[in-house]
């Protein structure tokens, strides 16, 4: 897929925090439900990944500071301007279709570099690469859309300096964050691993070259076997790109992403398989926090109205495939307000709590409790 392209498909996607504030405005009028969303819409500001939010009409409605300083632009600047100004002018003609054909298309989000890497254009002209994690929801009937960027520019300028000396690649590896390694043709031993593989995987790295299936075993065991086999299944061409998880020595489990490419001697025969091994952690947990703000209620964990109509539509066409009988059962709680004028905000959230715990112990596995917002649950 050509920049453009990918481009194209993540200007429809720069989103994150801006769901998260339309859901303040919307359900936040509750103590404890406030407090949660704006301490999550403080996590977004300060984390290092660049959030960017983008609504229908293409125009930006977030940039956190991560966004400022990777892009050059104050928020103010960008606020409420076409996405347009981000991106590289040759690639602004097209941008606008891509968005569209992702909007109507079925797929709901794209986790980091699935489609490749994006590129982005800085306040001072300069362009640089990009890794993105994408999504889109439908929010009072307007599509939005979301993204968790990540520059890559330097790391991809190392990969380029790796293929074209060895020598070189060591003096990058060795001073960079991520693990640099490279294998034998037959990837059944490692003949070089660079120095931040003591920092990431908490071990001595001269025990790969001693032992070369530590690596392995320190897979997390329950994805051991996935990344085994995909390591056996690429072998032929050299290639891979796996997340996995590893468990440290102090016990500590940590998110690798590991990808493998093969590096090719004068006559064309591979001679090194090479890889890239960096710590994703951090992403992975941000990732799973935007999921949990955009799909469940920050109150009673439940899942909210967005889950719910997922949930919904899918029980449908099942019912309509199969003829079961579905059911849906809408509630809510009566002299409510009375409880939060007289007890006050804190005691009418905890019978919301109560109720929504409640709720999910007398239900089977296979029902399913969502809070609509206010007092008002579904089952």
């Amino acid at each position: 897929m050509s920049g453009g392209v990918i481009l194209a498909i993540a200007t429809g996607v720069v989103l994150c925090a801006g769901l998260v504030w339309w859901r303040v405005d919307r359900f936040g009028r509750r103590g404890g439900r406030r407090t949660a969303e704006l301490l999550y819409a403080g996590l977004v500001d300060i984390t290092p990944e660049v959030i960017i939010g983008v609504d229908d009409a293409q125009r930006v409605i977030v940039f956190n500071r991560s966004a400022e300083e990777l892009f050059g632009y104050r928020a103010e600047d960008v606020l409420g301007q076409p996405l347009d100004r981000l991106l590289p002018k040759r690639f602004v003609e097209a941008h606008r279709s891509h968005v569209n054909t992702f909007a109507a298309g079925p797929e709901t989000g794209r986790r980091m570099n699935e489609r490749g890497q994006i590129s982005g254009r800085r306040k001072d002209g300069t362009e640089f690469q990009a890794e993105a994690s994408i999504a889109k929801q439908l929010i009072n009937g307007r599509i939005m859309f979301m993204v968790i960027l990540r520059d890559v520019s330097e790391r991809e300028r190392v990969v380029q300096a790796l293929r074209e000396s060895e020598q070189r690649f060591r003096e990058f590896a060795e001073n960079i964050q991520e693990v640099f390694w490279m294998g034998n043709p037959d990837q059944n031993r490692i003949v070089y691993a660079s120095p931040a593989y003591a920092t990431i995987w908490g071990g001595d790295g001269q025990q790969l070259y001693t032992a070369p299936g530590a690596w392995l075993e320190a897979i997390h065991p329950d994805d051991r076997e996935r990344v085994r086999g995909a390591i056996a299944k690429h072998q032929p061409s050299g290639r891979y790109d796996e997340e996995y998880r590893i468990v440290r020595p102090d016990g500590e489990v940590r998110w690798i992403r590991d990808r493998a490419f093969p590096v090719q001697d004068e006559s064309g025969r591979r001679s090194r398989v090479v890889g890239i091994a960096e710590d994703v952690t951090e992403r992975r947990g941000m990732e799973q926090a935007v999921h949990r703000a955009a799909f469940y209620d920050a109150l009673t964990a439940l899942p909210n109205r967005n889950l719910l109509y997922d949930r919904l539509h899918a029980v449908i066409r099942e019912s309509r495939r199969t003829g079961k009988v579905l059911a849906l059962l809408l509630m809510d709680l009566d002299h409510f307000r009375e409880i939060n004028d007289t007890l006050g905000h804190s005691r009418g959230d905890l019978l919301l709590q109560q109720l929504g715990e409640r709720l999910r112990k007398v239900m089977f596995d296979r029902d399913f409790v969502a809070r609509l917002g206010g007092d008002e649950f579904a089952v």
